[in-house]
């Protein structure tokens, strides 16, 4: 994390590596190394990045982070229809995990993913309060109410019913982000 957060990847890599030689199932390490080839924008990185949290999740069903991460790669590379098996697995290895806000959350990505935003906001609701997860859940309640429809509001100037509605769901968007304000102690 220290390498990270100074920027350097390289010896943050050369780190996780020799901590894998050591413990070869170390979760935080395999993260880490997925994390860092999450962030090259190479296409061959994110099919190494997708195994890695692959891995993560066949071990450990219910490492959200990990889950969250596998989401947004296959969104990229196109394969959402992947996406749940692993919400299943997730909740068969936990019976408790259909009440955790992190499963929430995943389940609100690949609905907003597809752009179904009713089942998104629906998911996220449940995560938003969640010291983890609820800054992330507000923030993209936020997103989606500012533009419900997936497109550019901009460009629409065709009657009052579209412009009413637009403004509710901004109404909407600025009471969460009051909340999201006050979760962040501003």
């Amino acid at each position: 994390n220290l390498y990270i957060r100074r920027g350097d990847r390289e010896s943050c890599q050369k780190q996780c590596e020799k901590l894998l030689n050591i413990v070869p199932d170390h979760e935080g390490a395999t993260i880490m190394l997925a994390d860092l080839l999450f962030m090259d924008s190479d296409e061959g990185a994110g099919a190494a990045a997708t195994k890695r949290y692959q891995d993560v999740l066949k071990e450990n069903p219910n490492n959200y982070t990990a889950l969250q991460k596998l989401i947004l790669l296959l969104k990229r590379a196109g394969q959402l229809d992947d996406v749940p098996r692993y919400l299943q697995l997730a909740e068969r290895a936990n019976p408790r995990a259909f009440s955790h806000p992190g499963l929430h959350y995943c389940k609100g990505l690949h609905h907003w993913a597809r752009n179904d935003v009713h089942e998104a906001v629906k998911h996220f609701n449940f995560a938003r309060r969640d010291g983890e997860w609820g800054r992330d859940a507000l923030a993209n309640m936020i997103q989606i109410y500012r533009n419900p429809n997936n497109e550019d509001m901009w460009d629409q100037a065709n009657g009052d019913e579209v412009s009413d509605g637009h403004h509710e769901a901004l109404k909407i968007a600025e009471s969460l982000l009051e909340e999201l304000r006050s979760m962040l102690g501003e």
